[in-house]
């Protein structure tokens, strides 16, 4: 699909892979659905097979009829019509073809196949079974008996494209990050302003990412598991280096802008870091590395397609309540992620 804002504008090509749901506000309304899925093939050589050959293919879905069964057309480059059926976790291509050798209208092929689907899938209401074992395939049957099923009296939840749409579901992404952290620590003693100081260091820090859109309001909610590494350093006439790492957890939410092709956004999470490992080179004995992190972060970035690139701000001992001799632990940092899904 192509695109612009407003008159004058540059077309902007729109992805299958960038659309949630997408809605044309005509008359009647138009829906689509961005989806990665299936989609059988059917060969004209039958000196091949006479069994259905599938595709993965990222592409966009008309909604037909949105209810408790959606039912949704796509049209392939070569003008043929694919038909979807959804229902719970049920997601299925109704396999219809059928192709002639010669011009005597010799039948060499035939998948029927998009009975038994149907009849499988409102096995649960009997009223649409005789139209199913009678019906010619096209759009105009399959959307009465689609509609003759979510109207029937075990359903009743009819929803023939109307504003509010399908109901949406939680999405979930996985993918890697890595980048690094610029950190400024601030060391203090009661004991003695001479022993306190700052210090700045740079460190790797790198993870899994878990990614969860809700339904409504282009917001999603982040979940990771990172490693992050710490140094601090005193100021004493022997100086006492602590290199201290920590897997660190980071709960975010997330506010993302449809914009196109990039999808910036900002975030605004918690995080706690479980010491790992501790280093203490030579100088002071005492321990005053914090025993933990527990702080805030705020970022923001620009994703586009599977590839993302973030900035936070992060406060890693604002929330401590025990923080050893390291009173604030600033850091901003910069990473890349990719989705794998």
């Amino acid at each position: 699909m192509r695109y612009k804002n407003k008159e004058g504008e540059n077309l902007r090509d729109l992805l299958p892979e960038e659309v949630q749901e997408l809605r044309i506000l005509t008359d009647p309304e138009e829906i689509y659905i961005g989806r990665e899925t299936q989609v059988a093939i059917f060969s004209k050589d039958i000196s091949i097979s006479q069994a259905v050959r599938y595709q993965r293919k990222t592409i966009f879905l008309r909604a037909l009829v949105l209810g408790t069964m959606n039912l949704y057309l796509y049209q392939d480059e070569s003008n043929v019509n694919h038909y979807f059926i959804e229902r719970d976790t049920l997601w299925d291509e109704l396999i219809y073809h059928e192709y002639y050798t010669d011009n005597k209208q010799n039948l060499s092929r035939l998948h029927h196949r998009f009975r038994a689907q149907l009849l499988r899938a409102t096995y649960d209401c009997p009223g649409p079974a005789e139209k199913i074992n009678r019906m010619v395939f096209g759009e105009k049957t399959l959307t009465g008996i689609v509609m003759t099923y979510n109207s029937s009296t075990c359903n009743n939840q009819l929803r023939y494209p109307v504003p509010g749409g399908q109901k949406r579901k939680i999405k979930f992404r996985f993918g890697l990050r890595a980048g690094g952290i610029v950190a400024m620590n601030k060391i203090e003693f009661e004991f003695g302003s001479k022993y306190s100081g700052k210090n700045t260091s740079f460190n790797p820090v790198f993870g899994i990412d878990g990614l969860f859109f809700l339904p409504r309001g282009n917001k999603a909610v982040l979940l990771e598991a990172l490693y992050d590494r710490r140094k601090y350093k005193t100021t004493l006439i022997v100086p006492t280096y602590i290199r201290e790492d920590y897997l660190q957890t980071h709960l975010a939410v997330r506010q993302y802008w449809p914009d196109r092709p990039l999808k910036p956004f900002l975030s605004a999470g918690l995080l706690y870091g479980f010491p790992l490992k501790k280093e203490i080179s030579e100088g002071w004995t005492v321990d005053y590395s914090p025993p933990g992190q527990s702080g805030v972060s705020f970022g923001g970035g620009v994703r586009w397609n599977k590839v993302e690139v973030e900035s936070r701000f992060i406060m890693d001992q604002l929330l401590s309540l025990k923080r050893g001799g390291v009173s604030s632990s600033l850091g901003v940092s910069f990473s890349v992620g990719y989705w794998m899904n």
